[in-house]
Order: C-alpha cells, then structure tokens, then sequence
C-alpha cells in the first residue's frame, strides 16, 4: 500500500485505543472495594488510629516507641541468629524483652533550640 493508495485494508489499526476489559473490570472493583470498606469500617479504622496514638503517647511519645520496637527487632533478630531450633520461641521472647527494655530506657526530649 502505498501513499497514494487510500483503499483499506481489512485489518484496523486502532489496537490499544481503548482500556481493556479487564482493567475497566479491575477499577470498578477496586472503587466498589473502597466505598465498602469507606462505608462499613471508617469509624473502626479510625478508633484502632486513635487507640494506637492513645498508646503510643502513654508509652513516651513517638521516639520511646520508636526505640522500643528497634530494640525488640534487634533483639528478635539476634536471637533468631544464635538459636540452634527453628521450632523453638526463644527469639519470640527476645523480641519482646527487647521491647520492654527499649520502653524502660529514657529518651531524653529535644532541647529548644537556642538563638
């Protein structure tokens, strides 16, 4: 076919001019997903955000917890390092004396800054 030639051909060449199927299928599910769980959970979701802020400001704010679970994960992993059976729960209670520990442990708050 050649520039000068206009007839058609039989084959169209518009592919991938439109979204497929089964995207189109895909975001109607996700959006209908959504809106239930918008719907149905938003005042759960919220109230386990409130309890978890509730918790963490009675542990010390966010740096204490922040040093407590990097503790914990230290010591989870270090336990998971020296423990010779898998099947036992000895890096479980690493983890969470780690935790306790980096509870305990002040961190002391910023200071203001000076001018």
């Amino acid at each position: 076919m050649t520039a000068a030639d206009k007839s058609t051909s039989g084959v169209p060449l518009d592919y991938g001019q439109q979204p497929s199927r089964w995207k189109n299928a895909l975001k109607v599910a996700w959006t209908r997903t959504r809106a239930y769980v918008h719907e149905h959970f938003e005042d759960w979701l919220k109230s386990i955000g409130y309890s978890l802020a509730t918790l963490v400001y009675l542990a010390g704010g966010y740096k204490q917890a922040i040093l407590a679970l990097g503790l914990a994960f230290l010591a989870g992993g270090l336990g998971l390092a020296i423990e010779a059976d898998r099947s036992s729960t000895g890096h479980l209670w690493m983890w969470i004396g780690g935790l306790l520990i980096g509870l305990v442990i002040p961190v002391p708050k910023t200071p203001a800054a000076k001018p």
